[in-house]
Parts: C-alpha cells; structure tokens; sequence
C-alpha cells in the first residue's frame, strides 16, 4: 500500500482499493512524494497489492485535467473524484484496462474533501460557488440562504466543510 495518500475508497462491487492522490509505486519501493493527480487501485480480492502485474488487476492512472484531486465519492455505479478543475468518473469495466475515466463536469468541484455525500441514486455536494447534485450530470441545486452562506464564508477554512445526510427527513 502506498506511504502517503489524499484518501483511500474501497470499491465493493470490484473489490479493490482505491487510493487518490498517493506517491506512486516504484517497484517495491515508495518515493515518498505524493502525486496529486495520481489514481492507484490495488490487485482485486488483496488490498495490499498495488504493484501492476501480468497476473493482477493492480495498476494506476494520473488524471490529465486539474492539478490536485480534492476527494472522491462512491456513487452506485462510479466512483466520482473531484479536482480543482472538474469531475471525473471511474467506472470498472475489467480487464485490461480495469477503470475507464472521463469527464463528468468541467468548473464544478467540491470546495473540500468532505464537502459531498452519496444519498440514494444521487452525489450532493458544495461547490466553491454553490450547491449541486449528480444524477448522471450536474445539476446545480436552488438555495434560498446561498448568499448567506457564501458571503460568510472564511474560503481559508473550506477544509473544515463537511457534508452528511439526515435520513429521517428525507435530506
């Protein structure tokens, strides 16, 4: 497993493990540096195998769009990660690429790492400029207390924003 990572996500349907923004795998040894951009998945079934093998479904991809990622979230059939420049999904499609990436959304990113949730078929999260909703594209979601929230905003404090769901009202 790699030294040093942004976030980690287990992917169930596959069974791999996820890791985003990590330092990348030299042979057996670690650089110690991470790679922002860097997507790292383990060997299916051994989530401690990163190492890409004729015989393993381990491998890596370094997203071309952005210059860090800021998280990701699972989806029912994706997982989405969040630049600072847009969304990627990551689809499993099995050998030999293993994942297929593309662009979901270009300009719209979560403001923090933890700044979205999965609810049902839907990814809620907050942008640097508003609220939105995936649903297979984005949407960005009406808010009657947006300039409440985005003229009191410290922005040098977005890492502190955090999302969650209140199931007993539906939210």
């Amino acid at each position: 497993v790699s030294n040093i990572a942004l976030q980690v996500i287990t992917s169930e349907t596959d069974r791999h493990l996820v890791v985003l923004g990590c330092d990348p795998v030299s042979g057996s040894a670690r650089t110690g540096v991470i790679d922002p951009m860097l997507v790292a998945f383990s060997s299916s079934e051994n989530e401690l195998d990163f190492e890409p093998t004729a015989t393993n479904s381990a491998g890596d991809v370094r997203l071309s769009s952005g210059s860090f990622i800021v998280g990701g979230l699972k989806s029912r059939q994706e997982i989405l990660i969040f630049t600072d420049v847009g969304i990627q999904a990551m689809r499993f499609v099995g050998a030999p690429f293993i994942y297929a990436f593309s662009p979901v959304a270009e300009n719209v990113s979560m403001i923090s790492p933890k700044a979205g949730v999965a609810a049902a078929d839907s990814v809620f999260f907050m942008d640097r400029e508003g609220f939105y909703v995936y649903r297979g594209s984005v949407q960005r979601l009406p808010c009657s207390v947006l300039d409440h929230v985005f003229s009191n905003l410290q922005f040098q404090q977005r890492f502190k924003i955090f999302a969650t769901t209140n199931p007993d009202d539906s939210e």
